[in-house]
């Protein structure tokens, strides 16, 4: 089983999902690949900004932006992404 815990700063909430292993193996990634799948789906989906996809995937946003490059997924990144980093660097 793979349990993906996902915490939102602003409501100070914690989400867990727990994916089977049947989903794991299907999908023919590690379970690593699989939730940097998942961050990259929402972040092109436009329901997390690029800051917090790079925070979740637990790397520097700059290795997550080459991560977005090599699938070339376009970087969205506009004024209400720029705010919510900022709110969320006063928080932290």
């Amino acid at each position: 089983m793979l349990e993906l815990v996902l915490t939102c700063i602003h409501y100070k909430k914690t989400i867990s999902m727990v994916i089977s292993e049947d989903i794991v193996k299907a999908s023919g990634l590690s379970e690593k690949e699989l939730i940097l799948e998942l961050i990259i789906l929402l972040f092109q989906r436009k329901k997390i900004s690029i800051g917090k996809a790079s925070q979740l995937a637990q790397m520097p946003l700059l290795q997550f932006q080459h991560e977005l490059a090599i699938r070339k997924i376009p970087i969205h990144y506009d004024e209400s992404d720029l705010e919510i980093d900022l709110k969320n660097l006063q928080i932290i």
